[in-house]
Parts: structure tokens; sequence; C-alpha cells
């Protein structure tokens, strides 16, 4: 089974926060993204009256899990709206997020608010990212108390530079993209028209800023921002400098 990687007193909090009702002999139906070391212990904790949905990228990880587990596990991309609609992101009780990666994580809870789900947790890597969770309104942000030293932005910049996230039943777009040194955004204001920035990744970094009226969009800047999707290709175009 699963390393133990989570303290007594993560586990009294996540305990507490899926504790049933006397009144109520339903369990909660929970989607878990991702099944790492976190995610599966997570998943054990949480297993006994609940229903567990693992989601999971790494087709061999997934495999092994569903192999040596009951949990039902999807090997698929947790900020996927056709995945989280086959997980059933529109009937469960509670999201929770465990990948390694932050824009990963907050991506995927911005997507289960939009789908209404009432409990959404994220597990962070690192306390300075809390603020980040809490901006966004997310129920329950949860430190990792034992997780490697590996700096998160550095993955976030080995990915693709921009991508599109359709939030399901909706015309809105989660967007991430990154700031040529050519854009009109370099210099300005973190308000972008027609859109609205929850946070900004810096490559030389080592946490998310929620952007504030001081803030300025810095060349090489990660911008994680939501947009009504006739207004997303204008601001690819302007990203780049177009």
């Amino acid at each position: 089974m699963a390393k133990n990687t989570m303290s007594d007193r993560i586990r009294k909090k996540l305990k507490k926060l899926f504790r049933k009702s006397k009144k109520s002999k339903r369990s909660n139906n929970i989607i878990i993204i991702g099944g790492g070391d976190t995610g599966l212990a997570l998943a054990n904790v949480l297993q006994k009256n609940n229903q567990i949905v693992i989601i999971e990228i790494d087709e061999s990880v997934a495999e092994d899990i569903a192999n040596r587990t009951s949990f039902l596990v999807i090997n698929g991309d947790g900020i996927d709206s056709n995945v989280l609609k086959e997980a059933g992101i529109d009937k469960v009780d509670a999201f929770i997020a465990t990948t390694g990666d932050v824009k990963t994580n907050l991506m995927g809870c911005l997507m289960a608010k939009n789908a209404k789900v009432k409990k959404i947790i994220a597990m962070v890597n690192s306390p300075k990212n809390e603020s980040l969770f809490a901006h966004a309104e997310i129920t329950k942000v949860i430190s990792k108390i034992e997780s490697s030293v590996t700096s998160a932005k550095k993955a976030l910049y080995e990915r693709s530079r921009e991508n599109i996230i359709h939030l399901i039943g909706s015309d809105a777009q989660i967007i991430e993209f990154k700031v040529d040194k050519k854009s009109s955004f370099v210099g300005k204001k973190a308000r972008l028209p027609k859109a609205s920035i929850a946070a900004i990744i810096r490559e030389e970094g080592s946490r998310a800023i929620i952007p504030t009226e001081k803030t300025k969009i810095h060349a090489d800047d990660l911008l994680i921002v939501a947009a009504k999707s006739k207004h997303v290709p204008t601001l690819l175009e302007e990203s780049k400098g177009e």
C-alpha cells in the first residue's frame, strides 16, 4: 500500500471534513486527482463510508493502483473536462487535488468550483502557496508535511507554452499562457481587458503571486486567467506580441 505521507494532524482534519451526519446514511462521492503517495494514502484514509474515484495521468501508476486496490481509477488528465465528466464531477460531494503541480491543483479546483462541487480541497507543497488557493475560495488548503524540494515552477515551464481549459457548462475558459517579452502586457498593471488574472507564476520565483492593484506583469510571467471564450484568441495574440 501507499507510504504514510500524512501526519495524524492531517488525518484528523480530513476525517472531520468527511464525517457523516448521524441523520444521513449516504456516503460521500469523492474525486482525487493525483495517484501518488499522498493521493493514495488520502484515499485509504477516506475509503470507509465514501466512494472514491482517483484520476491519475501516468498510465503505469494508474494501472498499479487499480491492480492493488478496490478504488475506481481513471487514467487521464485531472484538468481535462472530458475526464472529469467521466469521473462524475457534476455529482460528487468533494474534489481533492493532490498532484505535485501547484498549477494543476489550482486549475482542477477552479473547474470543480465551476461544477458547483461543495467541498474542494487542495494539498500544497509549500505554505507560500496557501493564500493563492484561499483567494480562489477553496474549501480547505492543507500543506504537505513531507514533500520533495523540487521546484514546481520548473515543471510548469517545461510544459506547453499555453493551455486552455473549457469550464464545464460555461462559456468561460481558464487559460494559462506565458507572456512574451514583445507583448504589450509587459510593464502594465495586472489587469487585462475582458479577463481576470487568477494568479501569476514567475519563473525565478518560488511562489505564485495573487495580483493586486500595484502588481505589474513581467516578461516570461506565466498567467492563469479566466475569460470568456470569444476573448481568448485576442488574449493569446497579445501575450505573444502579435
